[in-house]
């Protein structure tokens, strides 16, 4: 009997690569496999690829040439008038919108020196030197402009810049004048900040009348066929409102409010609209009126609503317009708003990101009425909708009814047609 041997499991055989004869045929069935399956993607790569053109060509080609229609209708909105380019660098820093008379405009500077250039000329020239280093006025007349500088020089230039006449007054000069029509007669009404309001012949500049307003006298005046209208601010012997003074001979027409004791200072020049004989205002109590411009009896009265959450009143010192049936007026807190000039009803409010101090302005941008405020930037709003036309960057921009000019900070003066 043989001996028993002790159990011994048997290895598992080795995993060992294909024989070498099948090597090379494997690799070629998988180089196969792997060429058919990049084809394949690559037709339908491209099957998807003529998909996303045909849909390009179908909606992206029209509403790319109606962007291009669109952006080209707005090039042609604002197109250059000045030869050699659209806009002129001077260094002359300018305050206000400038002032255009004819093919002219003038210019405010800072340093009180106004200075005049032609639509057709690139080099501006200073006339008048200003020696007040503070803004003058400049008012559009007839043939040429009213200049009242802060240092009481009141003049009129004409239409290239020459000095017609030139009167010195006592105080400062700080109100805007405005220019009345008296049968023959063209007189400029205007006032300083001691509480004076005076009026003098356009033709020689000789004094007809002077009066005492008994308060200060805010950013300006307004002419009526029956008197010219004085925004009074807050006083001792006042507590602010407006004053209509009669054109000849500067008797007091009328005052509102009419009781003494209702607080109405404000700063904002009045705005007259001829067609409906009415005076509006706005004042540092948030509150917007319209008043008969021949007795200065009030037709309706209206507040401008706050910001929500805000705490105090809204100061409306930016001078109010008249656009279409509405009047807009600018806020302290940024707001632009827009009322029914018939009867005081609130149509729309716009915010904008700066404080609207200055006098707001209106054009014609193509073919809508907007209305121009704020210095940073300057922004066109559409008087209809409430809704932002155009920016225009940093600056002021005026407008004298088919043509621009805007002077931003630097001194750049631009120009483009409407």
């Amino acid at each position: 009997m043989s001996p028993l041997l002790p159990f011994v499991s048997s290895p598992k055989p080795p995993v060992s690569s294909p024989p070498r004869r099948l090597v090379k045929p494997l690799r070629r069935a998988h180089d196969l496999d792997f060429e058919r399956a990049r084809r394949a993607a690559q037709r339908r790569g491209r099957k998807r690829r003529r998909q996303i053109q045909k849909i390009v060509l179908t909606v992206g080609l029209p509403v790319g040439a109606l962007s291009l229609w669109l952006g080209a209708r707005a090039m042609a909105s604002y197109r250059s008038v000045w030869f050699g380019g659209p806009s002129i660098v001077t260094g002359i820093s300018c305050q206000g919108a400038p002032v255009g008379v004819g093919s002219s405009w003038f210019f405010a500077s800072e340093e009180g020196a106004v200075w005049r250039a032609a639509t057709k000329t690139s080099v501006p020239q200073k006339v008048w030197p200003g020696t007040f280093p503070a803004p003058a006025q400049v008012v559009g007349i007839s043939n040429g402009v009213v200049v009242a500088s802060g240092d009481g020089t009141l003049a009129r230039l004409d239409s290239s810049g020459h000095v017609r006449w030139s009167v010195k007054h006592s105080g400062s000069l700080f109100p805007r004048p405005a220019l009345m029509n008296t049968g023959a007669k063209s007189i400029i009404v205007g006032g300083d900040d001691a509480g004076r309001v005076w009026a003098r012949d356009a033709r020689d500049g000789k004094t007809l009348w002077a009066q005492e307003a008994a308060a200060p006298i805010g950013e300006g005046v307004t002419a009526t066929p029956w008197g010219v209208v004085v925004p009074l601010l807050g006083h001792t012997n006042s507590r602010g409102g407006l004053r209509c003074f009669e054109s000849v001979g500067g008797k007091v027409r009328w005052s509102f409010p009419t009781n003494p004791r209702d607080r109405a200072a404000g700063t904002a020049i009045p705005r007259f609209d001829a067609a409906t004989g009415r005076v509006y205002w706005c004042n540092d109590l948030g509150a917007v009126f319209a008043l008969d411009a021949r007795t200065g009896r009030k037709i309706w009265k209206s507040f401008v609503p706050p910001r929500v959450g805000a705490k105090n009143s809204v100061v409306l010192r930016a001078s109010p317009i008249l656009v279409d049936g509405l009047l807009v007026v600018g806020g302290n807190d940024g707001g632009l708003r827009a009322f029914d000039a018939s009867n005081g009803h609130l149509m729309w409010t716009r915010w904008l990101k700066q404080p609207l101090s200055e006098a707001l302005g209106k054009a014609r941008l193509g073919e809508r009425l907007v209305v121009v405020a704020g210095e940073k930037p300057v922004v066109m709003v559409d008087a209809k909708s409430g809704q932002v036309a155009r920016q225009l960057g940093t600056g002021n921009v005026g407008w004298n009814g088919h043509e621009f000019a805007a002077s931003d900070e630097v001194g750049t003066w631009h120009f483009w047609e409407s």
